[in-house]
Order: structure tokens, then sequence, then C-alpha cells
């Protein structure tokens, strides 16, 4: 199990103020029992415990007052086989190579547990899954109330105590929470020893064996992380088989320098209005790629800061083609190299639409699209919301050219005036099929109206939607005969 943390700097203050402002309430209580009768300290230790609800009678020095009477409701705790073991003289006697999942319930409590420690031994302390800020301190008889070892790191960040004892005697583990620190959830906690270094014995004599052939180390575990370049706290927990992890942590600087890898898979669709919409495969990029950089020979630069997979690029030239570069972004702000796809406009391309594609009119009296050059059209309809055609006329749409090309006038696109007069409030869909108008092109171009004209054949085709929002407003004119 790999635990990785944002290293957490600046929350915490010295132990030694923490720990003189966790015994407050334990101080306080110890005024109160002192001057209380041992019937009363007993009733004051069973309800501080949070283990029944008690009155407390303390009485008062005049004995003509009636005495006091304090109720002690208790926080909904889950039950804990080891209370009460709230100070060094309850502490609960454990065995190591062990974890445990108990409380830290209600608010003030502290969690005590004695182990008996050899010589030369040495415990690794876990504290872990915790469910608010608490802390880790080993004590002996002799050192309290200075610790032998604390382990004091911020929010729910695990504990760890590594200690080698001297002497052999019983040691004593404190689980504080900071602060007053506590929850109605379990933590985590265990402990685990290893073995005393043995004596020194007479040595015997020795038997010849066979050498055995050294295996090979396995190599070291590669790891590369998905994760902003900063320092961390790298946490490693090994099961040893006793369900008990023994956990190491080390602080280290990850610089992250690696740019990502150009996105595989990138193609461009123009569509009949001139945008192009670019598409590549996120999934052949590295993991921790957040945004892309598209570019354009056009002189179009933007910047995405989320993971995409299409762009659209609207800067494109009917007559000369142009390339856009997709390039991937990681966590550390590193760019890698991009990847090029070429486009260019249609030659029969959209110009105008009205109402406009995505838009929201107020009134609809007509719908009306136009090309950059004559075309025939082929096919006209506006479909509202529930995919029925709209009833209405669609006639050519032409720029009242007969004074410069007397023959014919160019039809550049299509009008559509709805049955009604107008379109009723609702969204709508329009759809248009145009061909090429050769004849009418060349007129245009010959006219120098015109920069060219596409081949004969080509056809396109072009869909929109907008939003009609209103009525036109009816007014009612009385006819008067003179």
């Amino acid at each position: 199990m790999y635990i990785f943390q944002k290293l957490q700097r600046g929350n915490r203050v010295n132990h030694r103020l923490k720990r003189t402002l966790g015994l407050l309430p334990v101080l306080a209580l110890v005024l109160i029992l002192g001057a209380a009768p041992a019937s009363a300290r007993s009733a004051v230790r069973a309800a501080a415990a949070g283990r029944s609800d008690l009155p407390v009678n303390l009485p008062d020095k005049d004995p003509g007052n009636p005495p006091v009477t304090v109720l002690h409701s208790p926080a909904q705790c889950p039950n804990d086989p080891y209370e009460p073991n709230d100070n060094i003289d309850l502490a609960a006697a454990i065995s190591t190579n062990t974890s445990y999942d108990l409380p830290l319930c209600p608010q003030g409590d502290e969690d005590w547990f004695a182990v008996h420690l050899l010589a030369g031994e040495t415990i690794y302390i876990s504290l872990f899954n915790l469910p608010a800020d608490y802390d880790l301190f080993l004590y002996s008889a002799a050192s309290y109330p200075n610790p032998l070892a604390t382990s004091t790191n911020g929010g729910t960040t695990s504990e760890f105590i590594e200690y080698t004892v001297s002497t052999t005697a019983d040691y004593y583990i404190q689980v504080h929470g900071y602060d007053n620190a506590w929850s109605e959830s379990t933590y985590t906690f265990g402990t685990e020893t290893s073995s005393v270094p043995a004596t020194d014995t007479p040595t015997p004599t020795p038997i010849p064996t066979a050498t055995p052939t050294p295996e090979p180390c396995p190599d070291p575990y590669d790891w590369q992380p998905a994760i902003p370049s900063g320092v961390y706290t790298f946490t490693v927990a090994a099961n040893d088989g006793h369900n008990m992890p023994v956990i190491s942590q080390v602080v280290f600087n990850y610089e992250d320098t690696t740019p990502p890898a150009a996105p595989q898979g990138v193609t461009s669709h123009v569509n009949a209005d001139g945008v192009a919409m670019v598409s590549w495969h996120p999934a052949a990029s590295d993991p921790d790629v957040t945004g892309y950089r598209i570019s354009t020979s056009a002189g179009e630069t933007f910047t995405v800061t989320h993971p995409i997979s299409q762009a659209i690029v609207t800067t494109l030239d009917p007559a000369a083609s142009i390339q856009a570069d997709v390039a991937a972004i990681d966590m550390s702000g590193n760019v890698g190299p991009g990847t090029s796809v070429g486009m260019r406009a249609p030659d029969l391309q959209v110009i105008a639409m009205q109402p406009a594609d995505g838009s929201t009119d107020d009134a609809g009296a007509e719908v009306t699209v136009a090309f950059n050059q004559p075309v025939i059209v082929q096919n006209f309809r506006v479909l509202d919301e529930d995919g029925l055609e709209v009833p209405g006329e669609a006639e050519g749409l032409s720029y009242d050219l007969g004074a410069v090309i007397p023959i014919a006038e160019p039809v550049w696109g299509v009008r559509f005036i709805p049955a009604t007069g107008w379109l009723a409030a609702g969204e709508y869909t329009a759809e248009v099929e145009v061909a090429t108008d050769v004849v009418g092109g060349l007129r245009v171009l010959a006219a120098g109206l015109s920069t060219g004209i596409a081949p004969a054949g080509t056809t396109s085709s072009y869909q929109w939607t907008f939003t009609i929002s209103g009525e036109p407003a009816r007014i009612w004119m009385p006819l008067v005969a003179q």
C-alpha cells in the first residue's frame, strides 16, 4: 500500500505546549475531585469517562444550602473495551504485533496503553486511518511526563514512532487529540517489535557447509507518479503477516521536468460554414496531462486547462490551407511536442445565416442562409422542436445584380417565409442542401464579383439551430370611411 500526502507546514506547535494544553482538563478534574468527598469523586470520574448519566452531589460547606446536582449526558461513543484508560495510571495492557480499531471519544478523552519491552528491543508504533488530528507519544515510568518519542503530524496524517529501548520495563503509549480533537469514528493503532540482539556466546567450531549460490536482488521499484512538482511525504506500509503494517516515511522534493508525449490520432473535419473540428485520442497521452495548447499557422493560439479531445478552429481560408498543432500540458506545466494536421475552408461555403447558429431571436419573420458563390438550392426546410416541418415558402436569395449581370440574376442562398407570417416561440432546426451554379458562378467571376468558384458537381449541406423567444405584437386598426 502506498500512501501519498502533500507536506503540511506551519500548522503545528511545540508538543510540550500541546501536551500542557491537553492536560488542562485533567488538572481541572483533579482540582474538583480534591474538593469533594470520595463518593462524589467516584461519581465525577464515572461521568467524565462518558459511561453513564450519573447525578453528582457536591455538598456545600453551608449545611443550610441543598446539594448541587449535575447531570452528565455522554456522547454517543462506540464501545471501547479498554476504557477507562485515560491516563498513565489506567493504561491498558496490550500485546504487540497486533492492531486495534478504537474510538477517541468523547471530547477530552485520551487513550493510554502499556507494553512490556526487553532491553534492546525496537518498537514500531503506527497510528493511521485517523478521523481527526491525533498525536502519538511514548513514555517510560521514569521519563513521564517527558516523552521518549513523539509523532505530531498535522490533520489526519498518519503518525509513526520507531524507538529502541535500553532497559527492560513497561512502556506507555498515549493517543492524544490535538486541541481536544475527538471523533465517534475509530482510528487504527498497533505495535510491532523487533527481536532482541543476541548476546555474545562462545563461538562453536564451524562445520563446513556448501556455499549457496546468491540470488540477485530484485530491481528497485520504478514509480512514475501522476502528480505536480512539489514537496511530499512518501509513506510505505508493508504487512508482516500479523495483520500489522510496518510504516516508513520520507520527505522528498519531486521535480517533474519530463514533457508529456505528443497526442496521437489527430484529425480535422471542416464544416460547410468554414469551421473546423480538430480531434485526437487523449488516452494516448501521459496520465498526468491536464490540458492542451492548440495553435494554427494563421496566428490563432489558445490553451485549455482541462483534458479535452476536440478543439474548434475558425481561421480557415478558402484560398489556402492552414496547419493546426496540438500539444499536451502536464500537471507541472511541461509542454510536450505538438502533432500537426492540415485543413482548408470548403470551396462552397456558408458565409451567413439568420437567425445565427445557437442564437436567440425575439422575432422569426424569416430564416435565411447565404453562400460564398451562386448556388442551386436543392432542399431547404425548417423543423420545430418536435421534429415537424414548419409550413412556409422558400425562395432564392439574390443581391439585385441585374444591372451588372443582365442575362440572369444569380441565387446566392435561400430565404424561408413561414406560412403564418412568423415563427412561434420555441427551438428550431434549419437544413439546407445546395449545389454549385457553375454558369452563374462564371458570370459573377467575369464581372469581377468573385475570385473563384467550386468545381462543377460540388454540393454542400448545412444544419443549424436557433431559438425564437416571442411573437410580434399585432395592432388592429379600424377602417374609417370618408
